[in-house]
């Protein structure tokens, strides 16, 4: 009378299982991207790139979270379309950056995809986003180099990012993500988390 849906929820409700769709939530990603929209029109080099920074060391932490290494990360700008001084239609530029092992470092994914990010950036062009992608994942051991750095996963920002867990994001972070961030997405809009905030739930007097 009702349909398979209606009946697979009375199935549900009753203890039995009738919905496989939720085996594959634990699996390791493939990817892992972060990116936003900034709050005002970027058009310095020096702020786009501290945005790839930030945004490579929030998906850094996801990849740390779970026990994965990147292979290679991609790095984008996506900029405005102009009509003054004269038309140019808005596009985006890219560029994706191997790294030389695996990894989960954060200041190891910075230093290879910085020198990068110069090649792609047009000058005169008004960003309106940026954002990075980690692809390349793996997990387990990795192959170590004859005469190059220990493969072990990063000390340094385990550490980070168990006192930013303690004390709160933004507690410790890389130089090059800059200090103001005057590029951030607005959020004077955002709105309140009543359900996951102490400082947001709702008082009734």
């Amino acid at each position: 009378k009702y349909g398979v849906t209606l009946e697979r929820t009375a199935l549900e409700l009753s203890g039995k299982p009738c919905v496989g769709g939720l085996r594959g939530l634990e699996e390791p990603s493939q990817s892992i991207a972060c990116s936003r929209c900034f709050g005002e029109p970027v058009g310095d080099f020096e702020s786009l790139a501290q945005s790839v920074a930030y945004y490579l060391g929030r998906a850094a932490e996801k990849l740390r979270a779970q026990g994965q290494r990147a292979g290679g990360a991609g790095a984008y700008f996506v900029y405005y379309p102009e009509r003054s001084p004269r038309r140019l239609d808005g596009g985006a530029v890219s560029a994706n950056i191997a790294f030389s092992r695996p990894t989960d470092d954060t200041s190891e994914m910075i230093r290879a995809v910085f020198p990068k990010l110069r090649e792609i950036f047009i000058a005169g062009r008004r960003y309106k986003k940026s954002g990075v992608t980690l692809w390349g994942l793996e997990s387990g051991a990795v192959q170590g180099e004859l005469f190059g750095p220990s493969p072990g996963r990063s000390r340094l920002y385990s550490s980070v990012d168990e006192v930013n867990r303690k004390f709160g994001r933004g507690t410790l972070f890389p130089l090059a993500e800059g200090v103001d961030k005057k590029w951030n997405a607005r959020r004077g809009m955002l709105s309140k988390a009543y359900t996951t905030s102490w400082d947001d739930i709702i008082s009734v007097k």
